[in-house]
């Protein structure tokens, strides 16, 4: 059995054809990432779809381990007063304050002085 990745999903290779295997491993870190050269490159359209993107992976991987790295990259690499896309993270963590009780999420907001 072999993977391959097509977009967002993940293919199985069974006898000799694609077979739909599920979904690829949220693209938070990605998109933040992308948001913030966008940002620093002018790019707003880029930076919208950037937005929309992490926006919808949130709202569906809140829980997953790279939401807390997704964190860290946002507050680390965009301005104080950029409110686009750290707003979909306080929103989310209004939304699920249980992400407070994993301590990577706790000692990140701590370290980076978050007050939500």
């Amino acid at each position: 059995m072999h993977y391959c990745k097509a977009g967002t999903s993940l293919w199985e290779k069974q006898d000799k054809k694609l077979v739909w295997a599920g979904l690829a491993p949220p693209n938070l870190v990605l998109h933040a990432n992308l948001y913030v050269l966008a940002d620093k490159y002018g790019i707003h359209g880029l930076m919208d779809i950037a937005l929309k993107n992490f926006r919808h992976e949130a709202e569906k991987y809140w829980e997953h381990d790279d939401f807390p790295q997704a964190m860290r990259v946002v507050y680390t690499s965009t301005l104080d007063h950029d409110q686009g896309i750290r707003s979909v993270i306080v929103s989310t963590l209004r939304q699920h304050e249980n992400l407070l009780d994993k301590a990577e999420v706790r000692d990140l907001v701590e370290e980076l002085n978050l007050v939500f």
